[in-house]
């Protein structure tokens, strides 16, 4: 067996607005995609409403058990963004307004900052910064919780910024599709994946007009 072993995952997608439907759900896709070019095994995905407890509880036992957590949504300044909130009551931490962050929101706004302004520099005490000293803000970084935006597109440009952190163990993958269905091909699948226990196969049929085909999926360090 091979002795490396790739660091673990988890993502939590935050907003009632996701089980709700009024928001397509657009970056897990994104996650599971750079996750797997980084080297990092991404274990679990789960999506939570806008309920201080549930995204305490939830971010507190991803924390405890995988090497990385990753949090989207939830950042802005409205009543219902509470994922700041919800992290430091998690941690049992205070929630304060960070000077660096504080400093960017006068910046911005000047004169016209409200107290809806500053709310988007209160942070967990004793998180950290990553990326841009300057709009867009940086990524706040609590113990080993990385705090997204759910915007895509935003999302996206910051964890590209952030990825080195995550320093995974690339692997190989691929995939070939047979004629056949996998019943047809279960004794000569089992021999294959007990001849190399290094090696994740999976097996995915789907019916075609031509008859039925088969995926065999490979991935392996």
């Amino acid at each position: 067996m091979t002795s490396m072993k790739r660091p673990t995952a988890a993502v939590l997608i935050i907003g009632d607005e996701v089980l709700s439907g009024q928001v397509e759900e657009q970056n897990i896709s994104f996650f599971i995609q750079r996750f797997r070019v980084l080297g990092v095994e991404l274990e679990r995905v789960t999506i939570v409403g806008d309920k201080r407890e549930d995204i305490a509880t939830a971010v507190r036992e991803m924390s405890d058990r995988y090497d990385h957590v990753c949090t989207t949504g939830g950042i802005g300044p409205t009543h219902d963004d509470i994922t700041m909130d919800a992290i430091a009551y998690a941690f049992d931490v205070k929630l304060v307004e960070d000077p660096v962050l504080l400093g960017l929101v006068h910046d911005v706004f000047g004169e016209s900052a409200s107290e809806a302004h500053r709310r988007l520099s209160r942070v967990p005490e004793g998180s950290s910064f990553e990326g841009s000293n300057g709009p867009p803000w940086p990524t706040v970084v609590f113990r080993n919780i990385t705090i997204f935006p759910g915007i895509p597109r935003l999302l996206q440009s910051k964890f590209d910024i952030v990825a080195k952190r995550y320093g995974g163990v690339p692997a190989y993958w691929g995939h070939v599709d047979i004629l056949a269905r996998e019943v047809d091909i279960y004794d000569r699948l089992n021999a294959v994946v007990s001849g190399h226990p290094d090696v994740e196969i999976g097996s995915y049929p789907r019916r075609e007009e031509d008859g039925w085909r088969t995926r065999l999926t490979v991935e392996c360090l």
